[in-house]
């Protein structure tokens, strides 16, 4: 009994159609970089930022352009430098 448990493997996620339309949206507006030697999950929080602003009734470009947005305003303050900030 428990062999005929193991064999049966849950569906992945990725092949769930809101998944599926959720990466395409995200595709539309940005390209996942595969360049990164250190993992950036911007990608993924696009996609699940869709998801949730499709469970929340809203539009889900709305939130795939605000996550891209604020990740890029991180990388400006946080890796180039904050140009508002004193030098030390």
């Amino acid at each position: 009994m428990r062999a005929a448990r193991e064999a049966e493997a849950p569906p992945a996620l990725g092949t769930h159609p809101l998944m599926r339309c959720a990466t395409c949206m995200v595709k539309a507006v940005m390209k996942r970089d595969y360049r990164d030697r250190v993992f950036d999950d911007l990608f993924d929080d696009a996609v699940a930022e869709a998801l949730l602003a499709w469970a929340a009734g809203e539009d889900p470009m709305v939130g795939i352009k605000r996550v891209k947005s604020e990740s890029l305003s991180w990388k400006a303050r946080h890796i180039t430098g904050d140009p508002d900030r004193e030098p030390a």
